[in-house]
């Protein structure tokens, strides 16, 4: 029998299937000898799956900023620990805040014993929960200082008057009016407040005077109250 490539070379195409056998055998052991190397391998046990690197995708626009589509960490926010001491005590306030220190209420004061001092016309009185200690000083017709002491709650000193005021008219004859206003005498005096009649003489003849007192404090009502002075001929 003439073989496939004779039969090939003289114009013959046609294969009949034992010469396809031959033919095909040496793919048929390649692909065996491939299946038994396959076979003889190890298969692997609880191999970890690789890890995957999240990639950050980045989209630029014409114009515009990068914007990347990986989420923004948020930061872990840890509690402050609370305090152990009180911070609204007075204490407190003032060693974390000097300024406060100073702005701390001014405690009450007691006035002076005995009132002013000094000679002269000395009358006590008390009105709406005021006390007034007063001294018309030295008394007389011409210069005359008034002082007066304010005191509530038995001897604690008034120290918030915005106005103390007198007003003075004769109780014998038409003089008019005369006014002096009355200033704080000074931290070393608590309560008290004093003003010289220099220009008025308000006390400028013997005879008898009515002297009306205003007192004006912010955020109370207004005391009035009066008292009586005699002066006796020099």
């Amino acid at each position: 029998m003439p073989s496939w490539k004779q039969q090939i070379s003289k114009g013959k195409t046609k294969i009949s299937p034992i010469e396809l056998i031959f033919l095909s055998l040496p793919l048929l052991c390649i692909g065996l000898i491939l299946v038994i190397a396959n076979l003889g391998r190890p298969t692997p046990v609880n191999q970890p799956s690789p890890t995957r690197t999240p990639v950050s995708i980045v989209r630029v626009t014409a114009g515009a900023r990068a914007v990347s589509d990986s989420p923004t960490p948020v930061p872990t926010i840890t509690p402050a620990a609370s305090p152990t001491k009180p911070l609204l005590t007075p204490t407190a306030i003032a060693a974390n805040n000097p300024v406060a220190a100073t702005l701390a209420p001014t405690p009450a004061r007691t006035i002076n014993p005995g009132g002013p001092g000094g000679p002269g016309i000395r009358i006590t009185k008390i009105e709406s929960g005021l006390k007034f200690d007063i001294l018309v000083s030295p008394g007389h017709i011409g210069d005359n200082t008034y002082s007066i002491t304010l005191s509530e709650n038995g001897n604690l000193a008034v120290t918030d008057a915005s106005a103390v005021r007198l007003a003075v008219t004769s109780m014998d004859m038409d003089m008019g009016i005369a006014r002096l206003d009355l200033k704080p005498a000074g931290p070393d005096q608590p309560g008290l407040y004093s003003g010289l009649d220099d220009k008025l003489q308000m006390l400028s003849m013997f005879g008898k005077y009515r002297v009306e007192v205003l007192v004006q404090r912010p955020g109370k009502d207004d005391v009035t109250t009066f008292f009586e002075v005699s002066v006796a001929s020099a």
